[in-house]
């Protein structure tokens, strides 16, 4: 349990708190008033042939073992009731029914974990598992032979942040979150409980433990747990977490991150030098076969994915209809995250890669449509920011020097009050030149492979895709550089939604000024002007939108809906997020007065194919 300050009895008593004596309430002899029914019956803490099996205090189980484990098992039948709903709304918005789950069902038994070890319950949290990964196949249409395919449970299981879908089976953070309510308690238990100082790991006898272990075999999960998680990460001994020298402050999200940390770097370490067995199944998987380098690939994937701002859609709350993916482009989102075929091609493997590499010169190409929808966004974050931005400008540059230079960036923002206070010597304010690109060759191998870049690929390299992209769009603007008039930033984003650090410095850098604007208009609302609350909205929404827009523009492309007019409507509304934000504050952005039709040359391309 988690550390209690104060308890009210039932007649109105308080009994001593933190001020006092922080546990002098676990042997004072007042009666105290359950949490649950029934609620007039009270107990007599202290003496425990009064106490029943157990009781709840602030919602959470205090009693024996049998007590603690029905607790835990009444949540996991509370949640299996709950989930059957979630699939029955699933059916309709399975976006808004992954969010509740993530939420709700799987935040609230997260804490439950802190509170009661994994080791006194597995069943019924092996069991809410379960239901909860069935839930999840429900939602994104995945069967369990795609489940067992090479690497796509343990995908499944990586938190978004990781490029993962966010199911972890409890079994495998139950030591962190044990370890951690340990780190919480045990600086107060130890001036309380005699011999418990000497708890430490490297003493796994109960001999060498004193009365410890014989006063409380629990104690023996904790020294069990503390050993197996040293194979994740460096734990302090066990002393130091009663001598109150160990931090519990975000102690379990830290050791849960090694744990994560530990299982995608074994993935990539396996791709890296695969088997000849895990090279035929990764031939013979229905989403990479055919592939030049199937375990390459792979590898490019997950290195993608587990970048800042890929997964974020997958936890936008979608309260408006610009930022809801529907039910049929939620599927073929997910399937493309775990390399998983999605039916967008009439053949599998390269096929797929061949349409998102399509060039940024093809009309209607994948590039295309993801550049538009990035820029649109990007424009809308200015304007709420309050700069003056043009979209597509034209004769604010020098002129090119050589063939392959440009002269037009995407975005010009000319507001001082960003371009001067932070970049005093750019005088003619920030250009902004989108760019995308995907991490696999249409050939199906990772980019970057040859003599050419020394191994440095984007298979071995976290975000080489969009370095080189970003590299190559400078080069573009050498001849705007070297005159210094205006500050060239190239936006780029890898086509699974990884962001580079240039372009997540321009939206820290336009949401401190939106902080600045909204505080102004507002200063009673702080979560307005909070700059890093924008900034991850922002990241959030262009998230969203990269993916609805990739989603759609693949269903334009199945082989069972080549002609899908609903998927070419629905890439022309990606845009309702740049226009709903531009029209909210009328005069303070120019538009190009004859922007691409994004719908139409989808359509075009959708009738080609």
């Amino acid at each position: 349990m988690k550390k209690i300050d104060r308890l009210i009895g039932r007649e109105g008593e308080e009994i001593p708190g933190p001020t006092a004596d922080p546990l002098s309430h676990l042997t004072a002899e007042h009666d105290i008033a359950y949490t649950c029914k029934p609620w007039d019956t009270g107990a007599v803490v202290g003496t425990t042939e009064l106490i029943p099996d157990g009781m709840k205090i602030v919602g959470l189980p205090v009693g024996n073992a049998k007590f603690v484990i029905a607790h835990v098992n009444t949540k996991a039948d509370e949640h299996a009731e709950r989930l059957k709903h979630i699939q029955t709304l699933g059916r309709k918005n399975p976006h808004l029914a992954a969010i509740t789950m993530h939420y709700c069902c799987v935040t609230r038994l997260n804490y439950l974990l802190q509170c009661v070890p994994y080791s006194v319950a597995p069943e019924p949290y092996d069991r809410a598992y379960k239901d909860i990964l069935e839930t999840w196949q429900t939602l994104a249409d995945v069967t369990h032979d795609e489940l067992n395919l090479p690497f796509v449970r343990e995908r499944v299981a990586l938190p978004f942040a990781y490029g993962g879908q966010n199911i972890t089976d409890f079994s495998a953070t139950g030591d962190a979150a044990t370890i951690a309510c340990w780190a919480n308690i045990a600086n107060d238990l130890a001036t309380h409980v005699p011999g418990l100082e000497d708890l430490d790991a490297s003493k796994t006898r109960a001999e060498d433990l004193g009365q410890t272990l014989q006063r409380a075999p629990r104690w023996g999960g904790i020294l069990a747990a503390h050993k197996r998680l040293q194979k994740y990460t460096t734990l302090p001994p066990l002393r130091n977490f009663t001598a109150g020298g160990v931090p519990a402050k975000k102690l379990h999200t830290q050791v849960t991150n090694a744990i994560h940390t530990k299982s995608i770097n074994d993935m990539l370490t396996a791709l890296a030098a695969p088997s000849s067995r895990l090279l035929s199944k990764l031939k013979k998987a229905p989403g990479t076969s055919g592939c030049e380098d199937p375990a390459g690939v792979m590898a490019a994937e997950i290195r993608s994915l587990s970048g800042e701002g890929a997964l974020e859609w997958h936890l936008q709350t979608p309260f408006k209809p610009s930022l809801t993916v529907d039910a049929k482009t939620y599927s073929v989102l997910v399937h493309l995250e775990l390399s998983l075929p999605t039916g967008c091609t009439s053949t599998p493997g390269p096929a797929t890669h061949a349409r998102l590499c399509d060039s940024s010169m093809t009309s209607g190409g994948s590039r295309t449509i993801l550049h538009d929808t990035v820029r649109d966004a990007i424009h809308g974050f200015a304007n709420e920011s309050g700069c003056v931005s043009f979209l597509e400008p034209v004769g604010i540059l020098a002129a090119a020097t050589r063939p392959g230079q440009k002269t037009r960036p995407d975005i010009a923002i000319s507001d001082f009050d960003m371009a001067d206070t932070l970049h005093p010597d750019r005088r003619g304010g920030i250009v902004v030149d989108v760019v995308t690109a995907h991490p696999v060759t249409a050939t199906g191998k990772p980019r970057g492979l040859g003599p050419s870049v020394h191994g440095r690929n984007a298979a071995r390299v976290d975000g080489y895709t969009a370095d080189i992209v970003h590299e190559a769009k400078l080069n573009a603007y050498s001849h705007e550089t070297s005159r210094g008039r205006h500050e060239v930033i190239p936006f780029a984003v890898e086509t699974y939604g990884r962001l580079h650090p240039a372009a997540l410095n321009l939206l820290d850098r336009m949401s401190h000024c939106a902080a600045r604007r909204h505080k102004t208009r507002d200063p009673a609302d702080f979560a307005a002007h909070n700059a890093g609350h924008i900034r991850h909205r922002w990241v959030r929404e262009l998230s969203t939108v990269r993916a609805r827009a990739l989603g759609y523009w693949l269903r334009g492309h199945t082989r069972h809906h080549a002609h899908d007019v609903e998927a070419a409507r629905l890439v022309d509304s990606t845009n309702l997020l740049a226009r709903d934000l531009m029209s909210a504050q009328p005069g303070t952005h120019q538009t190009n007065p004859d922007p691409r039709g994004i719908a139409k040359t989808t359509a075009n391309d959708a009738a080609d194919e």
